[in-house]
């Protein structure tokens, strides 16, 4: 799959904007957050590995590139699924923790 297919362009609409900045992430169930991590992580690594040049994508009023937002993308999906007590994504199909396990 196409980095660019990956990455929704924010001056598109409210629904790409919402997910160009990962306000979207609350509606995810725990595989789909999982399966978009892996997803990126990949697609990520083999654009490095191929030596794809990052382009530029126009958030007004700045510009990140597509690296950038893949990162940040996984970032976020990562800190979600901590904070429902879900484990890293290597482990998509765990329960999330009990409090006693999480400290709480």
């Amino acid at each position: 799959m196409s980095v660019r297919h990956l990455i929704p362009d924010p001056l598109t609409g409210e629904r790409s904007y919402a997910r160009f900045a990962h306000q979207d992430l609350a509606a995810f169930t725990p595989r789909q957050l999982w399966a978009e991590c892996v997803t990126l992580e990949a697609a990520l690594a083999s654009a490095i590995a191929r030596q794809v040049r990052p382009r530029l994508i126009s958030a007004w009023p700045t510009f990140i590139t597509d690296h950038e937002w893949m990162l940040a993308r996984v970032g976020a999906l990562r800190c979600e699924m901590r904070r429902r007590g879900y484990p890293e994504p290597d482990d998509p199909l765990s329960r999330p923790r009990s409090a006693a396990t999480r400290g709480a």
